[in-house]
């Protein structure tokens, strides 16, 4: 994932695994521009849905749910990490996304690890 100047400045510990939870959403939009790191928001941003935290080992993992019923008649091209809870801002990373158009027939289930190591 991309990671936004915003996020470095914000989530050290995040990323070296010490506190996952500061992470708190992932962000689903629908633009799909090239990512720019200098932004603190998706390009356009639909909904926000709550991380569940969990541990693979010593790496943090994320898993979130976008249900069958949410975000249908959307493209999403891009998600990212979030740390509040209003749309529109506080993106960590902006990532571009493979979902594409969704519809009720599925769910998509979304699990990232999640850790920066020093060599």
């Amino acid at each position: 994932m991309a990671i936004t100047d915003y996020g470095l400045e914000q989530i050290g510990s995040w990323f070296m695994g010490l506190d996952p939870s500061f992470i708190g959403s992932l962000a689903f939009g629908i633009d799909n521009s090239v990512v720019d790191t200098t932004l603190n928001y998706l390009g356009e941003e639909i909904t926000r849905k709550a991380v569940t935290w969990s541990w693979n080992g010593n790496n943090p993992q994320a898993n979130v749910s976008l249900l069958s019923t949410e975000a249908n008649g959307s493209g999403i091209g891009e998600i990212g990490f979030v740390v509040g809870t209003s749309i529109g801002s506080d993106a960590c990373s902006r990532d571009l996304s493979a979902i594409g158009s969704k519809d009720s027939y599925f769910n998509v289930e979304i699990t990232a690890d999640i850790r920066i190591t020093r060599g």
